[in-house]
């Protein structure tokens, strides 16, 4: 089985899910607008950042009049062994039962954790839950440094602090453990370095394009250029040149070449966009290496504002233009699979916008917690030989096979896979503000494919802001798994617990918006071969805190056998480079 799909992968300058505020502009004040809460949890949250500090100094924490208070053991010397394998050991504690100490010495037991010389060397705090009534606040605790017995270590944790004091200048009064993990690897050296500025390769014109943001090319660049202010353009990963390496086309904003990287024997990347034909200035959102036309080699397929671009491999990386389908103008990533058997593989376009014009505007979700006025997504079939000394025809079948229902959504991606085990391909697409789709193929004799829209019925139910989708065997137990990337928001979480948070409205609705800032999904196959049926397994996998994620997907990393996950998040870079 086939089956292709694409990553998008977000620039720093990356699409918003809410409202911009200019830089001038003057920020939000909670307390003046009724949001209490709020006030006091950016109170306590200043207040921990000096607790992290301290826990980052030389000299260990210093503390003051909070030295005495009474605290939970928070770093547990009854850790079960979760795994244990060359690269890693994992041990977790869940709340705390047994006798307390005082924050002091608390503190000063975590901190022996680390490396005597070097300490903690990053810590953070988010707070997800407030109790105003009660003052105390619950967060999670990150800390990271070299392990006191080698290595490198990162704790998290959840915390529970009660406070006293005014809301303005918070003091804690007590600390309870609710969870503990630590994570420790095992060579000093982290698992992955940074390698962009050894393979890229060292011509100005190169590095002068990739190493500026967006904001200094669009004070250059044209607007009829479609340089959009949110860098969402994708990359794709091939053998353009048939070498059995594996290249890299970049897709890039309006105005500027879309660039092919041919990996080299030793690792590092060669500029050949001049004689690959594909250096077009069009906006190009996503792309896809693969052989369309079956001859052994890898074409290309792009998303442009005026639709799919496909580009011939005619060998030894060099493309030329074939073909262009106009029914899905503006589309952001793709995902491909034979989804008809026909041999040929079909192309799934994921659209954001109703209309292409606003691809660089804020979306408009409406409503907000399950919008529906969004692009249309399209499925592009490749039917083969065009005949007549032509290349490949493509149709627009998006409609005939049934992807036309529930298919207003502001899509981010997709992802096809067999999902109920009948030996098709399915289709699950992952969009903001919102909930996702899954669309099962029933495929009949002759090629026919009809997709049904599903997700709700088989336990796929996922309301979050979805940016990415990948499946995988989790738990191996033979049926394909589902993980879907959204976004965690620590005030997401906070506000809508609140009483304030939209009076009135049903439980049920409240629990859409709380369902939106959880996190990341994970959905377990458990049903039988044509009787999909997912459990939602997100929780207890403590797999929802992606952070501001955007792409997922799995990988063995430490080569035991069982599929990890990597998660891509970030967000929008401001003036303290740590603001990630």
């Amino acid at each position: 089985m086939r089956v292709y799909s694409t990553l998008t992968v977000l620039g720093l300058a990356g699409v918003l899910a809410g409202v911009v505020a200019r830089a001038a502009d003057p920020l939000p004040q909670p307390a003046a607008e009724g949001w209490t809460s709020e006030a006091f949890a950016e109170a306590a949250a200043a207040e921990l950042k000096h607790l992290g500090e301290a826990l980052q100094s030389a000299e260990g924490p210093a503390l003051g009049p909070i030295v005495g208070i009474p605290c939970d053991v928070l770093r547990p010397a009854d850790l079960t062994l979760e795994n244990k394998d060359p690269a890693f050991v994992v041990r977790r504690a869940g709340a705390a039962t047994g006798p307390r100490t005082t924050l002091s010495d608390a503190l000063a037991g975590l901190r022996g954790a680390f490396s005597r010389e070097t300490g903690v060397t990053r810590c953070k705090f988010k707070v997800i839950d407030v109790r105003e009534t009660d003052r105390i606040t619950r967060q999670f605790v990150s800390l990271f440094g070299p392990a006191a017995d080698g290595g490198l270590l990162e704790i998290n944790a959840t915390w529970r602090v009660r406070w006293t004091g005014t809301a303005e200048a918070p003091v804690p009064a007590e600390v309870w453990r609710e969870a503990h993990e630590e994570t420790r690897h095992t060579r000093p050296e982290p698992l992955f370095a940074d390698a962009t500025d050894a393979v890229l390769p060292k011509s100005d014109d190169v590095r002068r394009q990739f190493l500026h943001g967006t904001d200094t090319w669009r004070e250059q660049i044209e607007v009829f250029n479609r340089m959009y202010k949110f860098a969402y353009n994708g990359l794709a990963l091939g053998d353009a040149d048939g070498d059995g390496r594996d290249d890299l086309f970049s897709c890039q904003n309006g105005g500027l070449p879309n660039r092919l990287f041919l990996q080299q024997p030793d690792g590092r990347l060669r500029d050949a966009t001049a004689e690959s034909g594909l250096g077009s200035l069009d906006a190009t959102q996503g792309a896809l290496f693969l052989d369309l036309d079956n001859d052994g080699d890898q074409d290309l397929v792009t998303s442009m504002p005026s639709g799919l671009v496909f580009f011939e491999n005619t060998g030894k990386a060099r493309f030329a233009l074939r073909a262009r389908s106009p029914v899905a103008e503006a589309g952001y990533s793709l995902a491909a699979a034979d989804f008809d058997r026909n041999g040929f593989v079909d192309i799934y376009v994921c659209r954001y916008h109703a209309d292409r014009k606003e691809g660089a505007q804020l979306a408009v979700p409406v409503p907000y917690f399950n919008a529906e006025n969004g692009g249309a997504n399209y499925l592009v079939q490749n039917l083969g030989p065009a005949g007549n000394g032509g290349w490949l025809r493509f149709e627009d079948a998006t409609r005939e096979t049934g992807l036309d229902a529930n298919n207003s959504r502001f899509s981010f991606a997709a992802v096809w896979d067999d999902l109920d085990g009948d030996g098709d391909d399915d289709l699950y697409v992952a969009n903001d503000f919102g909930r996702n789709v899954c669309y099962l193929n029933d495929l009949v004799p002759g090629g026919r494919a009809v997709f049904r829209e599903i997700a709700m019925d088989i336990g796929l139910k996922d309301g979050g802001f979805g940016m990415s989708a990948a499946t995988g065997d989790f738990d191996r137990d033979g049926r394909r798994d589902l993980y879907v990337g959204n976004m965690f928001s620590s005030a997401g979480n906070r506000v809508t617990r609140q009483p304030k948070f939209r009076p009135g409205d049903p439980v049920g609705i409240i629990g859409e918006f709380q369902l939106m800032a959880r996190g990341n999904s994970l959905f377990l196959g458990r049903g039988d071969p044509g009787r999909p049926r997912f459990d939602d397994a997100s929780l207890v996998s403590g797999t929802t805190m992606g952070r501001w994620a955007w792409g997922s997907m799995p990988a063995d990393l430490n080569n035991d056998g069982w599929e990890d996950l990597v998660v891509a998040n970030g967000y929008i870079t401001g003036r303290k480079p740590d603001d990630l």
